[in-house]
Formats: structure tokens, C-alpha cells, sequence
């Protein structure tokens, strides 16, 4: 339900490239599904709110953003660097009938989450 129909190509890619180089940023995810909605958690602490989308385009939820890099000197040698700046972006595929109109996202405390309802289509058949 929530395989990232992209991470396998991208994998692929970066075994292919020299050395495993190729590494497209993907921000760690927690999601769950109940009977009437997914609920997808993405930790992107210290982006940018105004850079945060999210799409959702033909069963597929797409959130992007970007993490501005701290100011600093132009001429930093950097000893560690752990921490992802730039842009990001996941994919998700939803495999159910999704009610468009009502998803909502709200950003907090370094977390996105993102509530994307389920249609209902619960119909009874009268039987000749």
C-alpha cells in the first residue's frame, strides 16, 4: 500500500552508477491506514513551510520541499555533515478511492502530517 513505486528505480540507479553515488533525498516516513483514511507523517524538520506541496496526482501522493542550508562563510570545510539541505521530495501510492476534496496537511514541531480520506462507496444491491 505505501511502497514508493520510485524508491526500487532509484535504488537500481544508484547500484548502477559508480560506487552507489546516485542518492536521491527522501525524508524517513511513518504512516498507518485506518478504515476510513491514510495518515502520513514526514520528518522534515527545519524546512522551509512555504516550500512544503503536497500533490496528489492519479493515485499517487506526491510531498516536496526544501531545507534551506544555515548562512555561514563561504570558505566552511565542513568535518560532518549528517544533515541533508536542499530540496526532497516522496512519492507514495494509495491503493483505495481517495476524497480528494478533503485532504489537509499541517506542519508542526518539525513534522508534516498529511490525513488523505477514503470515499466511501458502500452501496446494497437489490437482488431480482
Amino acid at each position: 500500500m505505501f511502497r514508493d513505486p520510485f524508491e526500487e528505480f532509484e535504488e537500481l540507479i544508484g547500484s548502477l552508477t559508480s560506487g552507489g553515488s546516485y542518492r536521491v533525498y527522501r525524508p524517513p516516513i511513518s504512516a498507518y491506514e485506518t478504515e476510513n483514511e491514510f495518515v502520513i507523517y514526514l520528518a522534515v524538520g527545519g524546512a522551509d513551510k512555504n516550500s512544503l506541496k503536497v500533490i496528489y496526482d492519479s493515485g499517487v501522493l506526491i510531498i516536496k520541499g526544501h531545507r534551506p542550508e544555515p548562512e555561514g562563510p563561504e570558505d566552511r570545510v565542513y568535518h560532518i555533515a549528517e544533515i541533508y539541505f536542499g530540496p526532497f521530495e516522496r512519492r507514495i501510492r494509495l491503493d483505495a478511492e481517495i476524497d480528494v476534496e478533503r485532504i489537509t496537511s499541517r506542519y508542526e514541531n518539525g513534522l508534516l502530517e498529511v490525513k488523505v480520506p477514503k470515499k466511501k462507496r458502500k452501496i446494497e444491491i437489490k437482488v431480482d
